[in-house]
């Protein structure tokens, strides 16, 4: 079974030609990414996303009062952020009634 969370130098990643590499030998831009490598105080770990359905740009939304935060997993919990988790449930009709 595959760690929920990775120290980012044991992260891989499948390019568009299908070969899987480590993340940072992977061609991206950022200069810093991986510059703590497996320290676990300062380094970086991630979390693979499995994406269950895909929205085009022009089928984004963006409006006011919305929850936002620059990291990749999140788990709004607050009642103030209960109207985003509602409005993206009805964008990618999901049913489930589960508390989020």
């Amino acid at each position: 079974m595959e760690k929920a969370v990775v120290p980012i130098d044991q992260f891989t990643v499948k390019l568009a030609d299908g070969k899987e590499v480590p993340l940072l030998q992977a061609p991206l831009d950022s200069k810093q990414m991986g510059q703590h490598g497996g320290n676990p105080e300062d380094g970086e770990f991630l979390v693979r996303v499995k994406w269950l359905k895909e929205l085009t740009k022009a089928q984004a939304i963006k409006e006011k009062g919305l929850f936002g935060v620059q990291h990749s997993a999140s788990r709004p919990r607050a009642e103030k952020w209960r109207y985003t988790v509602e409005r993206l449930k009805e964008r990618f009709g999901i049913k489930d009634q589960a508390t989020v």
